[in-house]
């Protein structure tokens, strides 16, 4: 009689097959979960750009979400001795501050050394640049005037 060849591999066979697989990606995702972090990351950077530009390109469309302009205002600060110009987009009355006004988006553009602090532009400058603005002619007159 011949003997039969039993083709296959037994059960036992196809469980440590299947254990090694699953240690060895467990390895692999241990050794690189910075990885994956940086694919997240990426992923909702994106997410967030494209949310931004959608925002933008509806912002955009809105012209009273358009700045009035910027204007130059000059600061004295340390006793002075140092002139700082300052942009802004609009400026508007403030209960908040000291001052009495509100700079929106500020930001220093450029040291002016050139200048002595008794050409610097003052704080009644910029309420005349307020009152200035006033719309209508029914509006109440006057920097704080509400």
């Amino acid at each position: 009689m011949r003997k039969r060849r039993i083709c296959g591999a037994s059960l036992v066979e196809v469980l440590v097959v299947i254990v090694i697989l699953v240690v060895g990606i467990f390895s692999i995702v241990r050794l690189f979960p910075g990885g994956f972090l940086v694919l997240e990351r990426g992923k909702e950077q994106a997410m967030a750009a494209q949310l931004n530009k959608q925002m933008l390109e509806r912002l955009k469309g809105r012209l009273e979400n358009l700045p009035e302009g910027i204007y130059p205002v000059k600061y004295t600060l340390a006793g002075g001795k140092l002139v700082l110009e300052v942009a802004f987009d609009s400026i508007h009355p403030s209960r908040r501050h000291k001052s009495g006004l509100a700079m929106r988006f500020p930001r220093i553009s450029r040291i002016r050394w050139d200048k002595p602090a008794a050409e610097a532009d003052r704080l009644e400058a910029l309420a005349k640049l307020v009152e200035a603005r006033a719309t209508p002619a029914d509006a109440p007159t006057g920097l704080f005037a509400r």
